[in-house]
């Protein structure tokens, strides 16, 4: 499971934090480095990765093109790709899919 805090809820709770009345100044300024570092520190938590050759071998993952098409693909160890039968789909990049659930569905 893939968690996270959003920027725009920490640029958000820093316009809070500027606003609310009845915060010492010293208080508010520890808050605001806080999460201004908090949002320095921002990535994507699932992005999209190139195609490249560490793109895994041998097992499914979510495929996208130039046209955004997305596709579960797997590509072979011999360099083939199979898409879901699309010949004329050339992945761009990649995402690793999600574990199954544990608990029985």
């Amino acid at each position: 499971m893939t968690e996270g805090i959003s920027k725009e809820y920490l640029e958000n709770s820093i316009k809070t934090i500027t606003e609310v009345s009845g915060i010492d100044e010293t208080s508010r300024s520890l808050m605001l480095i806080v999460f201004n570092d908090l949002l320095k520190r921002c990535y994507e938590l699932d992005p999209w990765i190139p195609i490249d050759e560490n793109t895994p071998r041998n097992q499914d993952i979510l495929i996208t093109d130039k046209s955004k098409r997305k596709y579960i693909g797997r590509l072979f160890s011999s360099g083939i790709w199979c898409t879901q039968g699309k010949l004329d789909f050339i992945p761009t990049h990649y995402k690793l899919l999600q574990e199954d659930p544990k608990e029985k569905i």
